[in-house]
């Protein structure tokens, strides 16, 4: 829905929570962190068991290394018993954790969100993630392929495929994620990392 649109939408009904949830997603999206921050507090403020927007909330506070913050966020949305995909947020509960360098804690969420839905592609490129940085290679390369077929990885994921890909030795295979990066994520803070050949940056920016 485009920002006209839900303009609309709230002009018509100010309380509308899904209205002002989008609206974060849009302004999160152009980088506009204060129109973001409000607008997702203003859709928990209207629905304070609004689990999708807490995970939103979540994944835009993590993207803005407010880490303790956003784990708030994803507890209070996997932990309502309602919130019919309880495992997205606790998939990017682990990968938040993953960015604060709580490797234990990042694989305890991932799994616990495996359990609940077993090819959560998040999750698995989060194991893959810990696998790699711990030199299990080979496990890394199955997670990563099991997330792939969940319908494709993004860019944070493929980055990852290409340097695991690279680490065993697979330029073929190295060079076919780096193709898809490239191409599906032009803009992508990984295909600039993977253009000027800064193989040792995480998917944390690190």
């Amino acid at each position: 829905m485009a920002s006209q649109e839900l303009q609309e939408a709230l002009q018509a009904d100010g309380s509308y929570a899904p209205a002002y949830n989008m609206l974060g997603l849009l302004h999160g999206a152009l980088l506009e962190t204060k129109e973001a921050e409000a607008n997702f507090q203003r859709a928990l403020d209207m629905a304070p068991q609004y689990s999708e927007a807490h995970n939103n909330f979540g994944y835009f506070l993590c993207s803005q290394r407010r880490y303790a913050e956003a784990l708030s966020q994803f507890e209070r949305a996997w932990q309502n018993p309602l919130y019919v995909t309880p495992e997205k947020a606790l998939a990017n509960a682990g990968q938040c954790a993953l960015h604060m360098g709580n490797t234990d804690e990042a694989e305890q969420l991932a799994k616990r969100a495996l359990v609940r839905a077993p090819n959560q592609p998040q999750a698995l490129v989060t194991l893959a993630d810990i696998q790699f940085r711990q030199g299990n290679i080979a496990m890394a390369r199955g997670l990563l392929s099991r997330a792939d077929g969940q319908g494709g990885l993004d860019a944070p994921g493929l980055w990852l495929a290409v340097r695991v890909e690279r680490q065993a030795g697979n330029r073929e295979s190295e060079a076919e994620y780096g193709a898809q990066l490239r191409r599906r994520y032009p803009e992508s803070r990984e295909t600039a990392w993977l253009l000027n050949g800064q193989f040792d940056k995480q998917g944390d920016g690190r």
